[in-house]
């Protein structure tokens, strides 16, 4: 029987060990509740461990999303340069298959790109509540980021872009399945 590498045995430990440090934040019911006292630690260490953690979720969800964009951009040039090909190669069922393919990959990126966005702004609750515990332990008004933020963009600067990103992606859908039946009833 081969046993594990020290290194695995390490890792292991750091993660009990982290697990072992966590306080409770949350209550379990779905509602954001921070605890900011940690059993035996203290209160920078509960705000450091609770703005991490929103930290790093919101920022693996954006980078996500772009991951997905930038997925996306390629997968619909290889497509775009394999339906002209399909097409002069007078592969006309294989240049329809290619169509709808970069059609339902286009829809595919808009839904995980969505749900993506929305699941990073389940971090915007966690960090404004860090940042109000800070601003009033501090007393520095200044630190309600969020805050000031949704104030400045009242009403939200980008609230134009959910409507308009869904109609270029329905055009997108509807040019591939054109595409596709341009191949089949238009080409001989």
């Amino acid at each position: 029987m081969a046993s594990f590498p020290a290194w695995a045995w390490a890792w292991a430990a750091r993660g009990e060990a982290r697990r072992a440090a966590r306080g409770p934040l949350d209550d379990g019911d779905g509602s954001c509740h921070l605890a900011f006292m940690t059993q035996g630690g203290t209160d920078h260490e509960a705000l450091a461990l609770a703005l991490d953690h929103a930290w790093h979720w919101y920022e693996n969800r954006r980078g996500r999303a772009y991951q997905v964009l930038n997925a996306l951009l390629v997968l619909l040039a290889v497509a775009a340069t394999a339906y002209a090909a399909a097409l002069n190669a007078d592969m006309h069922g294989a240049a329809a298959v290619i169509s709808l393919l970069a059609g339902v990959v286009l829809a595919g990126a808009y839904s995980e790109s969505m749900r993506l966005q929305a699941s990073a702004l389940l971090a915007e609750d966690v960090i404004k509540k860090v940042q109000e515990h800070l601003a009033a332990t501090l007393n520095i008004d200044c630190l309600r980021l969020i805050e000031r933020e949704h104030a400045l963009h009242q009403p939200s600067r980008l609230r134009w872009m959910h409507p308009v990103s869904r109609v270029l992606v329905f055009i997108g859908v509807l040019a591939s399945l054109g595409g596709a039946i341009y191949t089949w009833l238009a080409t001989p």
